[in-house]
């Protein structure tokens, strides 16, 4: 049985063992602590947020007495999820072209959006780097699982897509990725189950598990973009006072100190270091249709 999906439009097929894994990891994060009586709100998030958002929820949560719960999955499926129940609070997703999604569909306070923190692609690969991968080339060897997060609903599969793309490897790639995964979160799972030897994540993936993965960047001429965490009000609020007043706690002193406390830079200028003066910050790719 395949451990993810090999079409991006199929269902992932995940073997019992994965699936306990993904199960118990989610709900480590996202199990609201039955003590709070207090306000609640519901956060639908990109799962790159997922180690800083658990910290800040943590400490927001007995600074006010309120409960935060947490949804996290690849960007365009939390706001798929948002649109469909029609309801969440906020909304705060790996990279602006979801937000602007968002903003396009009605579905989140313009006013309230806010920057929290910048993403750069990267090569994610086993602590060691057992296969000896260097760059995206060796993504495509026979040899290399690589797995992909999905394009379409998945912000680092848009990104991973359209380097491919601007390098002159689309074509190449989309016939030798083994699979696609729904969030950066399951990728990560994959490296650090073996099932994957090589993934394009974001660069603090390093940080989820540093003995058992290995960042190798990209070379800075072959990243177009980087993208930002943004977050915004969901216009579905039943409590947008409470759902503003989480968003300005993470973007305010002490949320920004927990995102640079996991590697997450709160100031562009952190990362130009790790890519050219001509990268875009944010911005839009259309996905071509090999990747749908």
């Amino acid at each position: 049985m395949s451990l993810f999906q090999r079409k991006p439009g199929s269902l992932v097929k995940f073997s019992c063992w994965v699936l306990f894994a993904t199960v118990f990891f989610l709900i480590i994060g996202l199990s609201p602590i039955p003590s709070h009586s207090g306000p609640v709100i519901e956060v639908f998030a990109g799962s790159v947020s997922m180690m800083v958002l658990e910290e800040a929820v943590s400490s927001f949560e007995k600074s006010t007495g309120s409960r935060v719960d947490m949804i996290f999955s690849g960007s365009g499926s939390a706001l798929a999820q948002m649109r469909l129940a029609r309801h969440g609070d906020l909304y705060i997703p790996a990279s602006q072209q979801f937000m602007d999604i968002a903003l396009e569909k009605g579905v989140v306070d313009r006013s309230s959006v806010v920057r929290l923190a910048y993403l750069v692609p990267a090569i994610g690969v086993a602590a060691g780097n057992p296969k000896g991968i260097h760059g995206l080339d060796d993504l495509l060897r026979s040899d290399v699982r690589f797995v992909m997060a999905r394009p379409d609903t998945v912000s680092i599969g848009l990104f991973a897509a359209e380097i491919f793309d601007k390098n002159g490897l689309g074509k190449e790639a989309r016939s030798r990725v083994s699979g696609f995964t729904e969030s950066f979160a399951q990728e990560v799972q994959l490296l650090i189950l073996g099932t994957a030897d090589a993934i394009i994540g974001w660069s603090v993936l390093g940080n989820w598990d540093p003995d058992k993965l290995e960042v190798i960047p990209i070379q800075p001429s072959s990243v177009p973009r980087i993208a930002y965490i943004s977050g915004a009000v969901s216009v579905y609020s039943k409590n947008p006072v409470l759902a503003r007043g989480f968003l300005n706690y993470l973007a305010g002193e002490k949320g920004k100190a927990i995102f640079e406390s996991h590697g997450y830079p709160t100031d562009v200028n952190d990362i130009r270091h790790m890519v050219t003066p001509a990268v875009t910050v944010g911005g839009r790719y259309e996905l071509l249709d090999r990747w749908r």
